[in-house]
């Protein structure tokens, strides 16, 4: 997932960054600090505890209060927050992300959705492939069958009628005979 938060930092969870676009700097952040952002994230705008950021990131673990300081220091700094505007303290409940976000796709997604449209246009390809040949492979097969009925209808047509000239030769024969 990738955010862009106020239209300046881009957030890509995949790759564990924040990059301040209009300064071109990246950051690698620790998973903590990237699991942190997102809760904030997720909130839209709403109230984000302290214990529920603890609990979730840091599992209860017992320096976790101190941890979930730092990490807000450090997200901070690298959201170039020093007025502590875009990350705002409530005192005792929690923290909001005050600030626009978008969703961006992931390229990587993209580039998925597109490889699988070219996998299943080249499959439907070979498939028309295969039905094509496959209906020319017939039509052959009838037009050599019909070819070969023919052929035979036309000997037995033929040998018909031998047998026909043979039956009127003898028929003829015997009227010739009684006549004698």
């Amino acid at each position: 997932m990738i955010f862009l938060i106020n239209n300046r930092f881009k957030a890509d969870f995949e790759k564990n960054t924040i990059t301040d676009q209009s300064k071109s700097q990246t950051h690698h952040l620790e998973n903590r600090l990237i699991s942190v952002l997102l809760l904030l994230i997720n909130a839209k705008g709403e109230i984000v505890k302290r214990e529920q950021m603890i609990d979730e990131v840091w599992k209860n673990y017992p320096g976790g209060d101190e941890g979930l300081n730092q990490a807000i220091s450090h997200l901070r700094k690298y959201l170039d927050d020093n007025t502590k505007e875009l990350i705002k303290t409530i005192p005792k409940k929690g923290y909001v992300l005050n600030a626009t976000i978008e969703e961006e796709k992931s390229e990587i997604k993209e580039t998925k959705t597109l490889r699988w449209e070219v996998n299943r246009l080249f499959i439907l390809l070979i498939l028309a492939g295969i039905i094509v040949v496959s209906f020319l492979i017939y039509q052959n097969t009838q037009a050599v069958k019909n070819h070969f009925s023919k052929e035979i209808f036309l000997k037995n047509e033929e040998a018909r009628s031998r047998l026909d000239s043979i039956h009127q030769a003898e028929t003829l024969k015997k009227y010739e005979n009684k006549k004698d």
